[in-house]
């Protein structure tokens, strides 16, 4: 199953139960932004995630490892070997532009009127 901003909840739901041959379905997240807000569950058989992937942030990271073993629930999280979990290419461009993003705040609040 690859998840994607169209997949329904009632779909996710369905990731506890195991198909007829015995095996376990698969989660395939391939956007870090599907990784926030959602809950992969399995309470009953457990949930294993896999990355793939580096993440942009800390923070990307922090969140996307947060999406199982949520309620107690049984779970796995895996690194690929040769996958850094943070890729600094993507980090500091991203802290660059942030950081100029705050400046430029700043610059605006010092012009404001009082």
């Amino acid at each position: 199953m690859t998840v994607n901003d169209q997949t329904k909840p009632s779909t996710l739901r369905q990731l506890d139960e195991k198909a007829l041959n015995g095996n376990h379905k698969i989660l395939i997240v391939t956007e870090a932004s599907q990784m926030r807000g959602t809950d992969f569950r399995s309470p009953i058989h457990g949930i294993c995630l896999i990355v793939a992937k580096s993440f942009e942030s800390d923070r990307d990271a922090e969140q996307a490892l947060a999406r199982v073993g949520r309620f107690d629930d049984k779970c796995e999280r895996l690194l690929l070997s040769g996958v850094p979990l943070v890729d600094q290419k993507l980090y500091e461009p991203m802290l660059a532009n942030l950081t100029k993003f705050r400046l430029s705040l700043k610059t605006k609040r010092q012009i404001a009127p009082t």
